[in-house]
């Protein structure tokens, strides 16, 4: 009678999981979270786990045969072990992708560069040296710029510009939350360059 048993626990948990993977990855399209995605996932790999417990139990429903005198029973805690191995496996998975994340990674250097670019192409910026960057979080870095600006700019001029300069590189990727700029004329960083302003 125990052979007979159809696993109602398991398909219920299935169909569950599936509506919640879902509706998780609807509200992750709907409001750009990186955070309801990971949701998502994480209710999609139940939901995958559920699927191999199920066709475990499947398969450990055949009858008896000459090379499986006793049946396929244990078939089923096969099933149970390629589930954990690959509980690890997305656990391994999400760990590498997170690291970044912990230890301060920089963005892609081909950013940074098309940065560097965009900042030199404004019309009162003389050179634009350092640009350094670290992630926080999923949708939050900072970046710190090292700006020397044309000679006779004034403070309202230089203001201006800074936040011409913010606008320019949050169109090119929005992602920056914080932006810094450390400012000088290019008259300065030409003196800081020489021998003689070196002391």
């Amino acid at each position: 009678m125990a052979a007979s048993t159809k696993p109602i626990a398991t398909y219920g948990a299935l169909l569950a999981n599936l509506v919640i993977a879902i509706a998780k990855f609807v509200a992750a399209a709907a409001t750009r979270s990186s955070a309801m995605l990971a949701e998502g996932i994480h209710s999609a790999v139940d939901t995958g786990n559920q699927a191999l417990m199920l066709f475990g139990h499947r398969r450990s429903q055949r009858p008896a045969d000459r090379m499986h005198p006793f049946g396929h029973g244990q078939e089923l805690y096969f099933w149970g072990v390629v589930v954990a191995m690959l509980l690890f496996t997305v656990a391994g998975f999400l760990a590498l992708e997170t690291r970044s994340l912990l230890v301060g990674e920089a963005v892609d250097p081909e950013l940074v560069e098309r940065l560097r670019e965009v900042v030199s192409q404004d019309e009162r910026v003389a050179d634009c040296r350092n640009v350094l960057t670290m992630h926080f979080g999923p949708d939050e870095v900072l970046l710190n710029l090292d700006v020397a600006f044309k000679q006779h700019d004034s403070v309202q001029e230089v203001a201006e510009t800074i936040d011409r300069l913010k606008e320019k590189v949050r169109r090119e990727y929005d992602g920056f939350s914080r932006i810094f700029l450390e400012t000088e004329t290019i008259f300065a960083h030409l003196e800081a360059r020489s021998p003689s302003g070196r002391g």
